[in-house]
């Protein structure tokens, strides 16, 4: 790297937030080239974040995740960052769907749910999910889920 791209990288690392450089040098530093992780290390340092910043970044991290999708801390713990995707049905008759089997946090509300394959009937399940809905209507429902470890 030359010095004038050197310059750029440091520019461009300059103007993230501190959440962006935190999460650079702690949780994403496998997806940035060596001399960027170090840069975004000065960086940190020259803003004042300190060592126990970046050490707790990641679980800061984790549980504002966890709290922006809703989910308790037991539920989020029971399960995977895996999500149950989109569901879709050509004219009623195959496709997938999630189907509730009960079992309601009283905490989150999130419930327990089976995506399945269907053709005219359930034919192969394809996973099993804490889900909290969302929206709910007759032809369209939106949710946030995260797979079952134990299932």
């Amino acid at each position: 790297m030359d010095a004038e791209e050197y310059q750029n990288l440091r520019n461009r690392l300059h103007a993230l937030s501190d959440a962006e450089l935190l999460s650079i040098v702690t949780v994403r530093q496998d997806e940035y080239r060596q001399e960027a992780v170090e840069i975004a290390c000065e960086e940190c340092r020259s803003r004042g974040i300190t060592a126990k910043d970046i050490e707790q970044f990641p679980a800061v991290l984790a549980q504002t995740v966890r709290e922006s999708m809703g989910f308790c801390e037991k539920c989020w713990n029971a399960t995977t960052d895996e999500s149950p995707g989109s569901t879709f049905t050509f004219n009623f008759l195959y496709g997938t769907r999630l189907h509730n089997e009960g079992d309601e946090c009283p905490e989150c509300g999130s419930v327990r749910a089976s995506k399945w394959f269907w053709f005219l009937l359930p034919v192969s399940k394809l996973g099993t999910y804490r889900v909290i809905y969302k929206t709910r209507g007759i032809l369209s429902k939106s949710w946030v889920g995260r797979k079952l470890k134990d299932a």
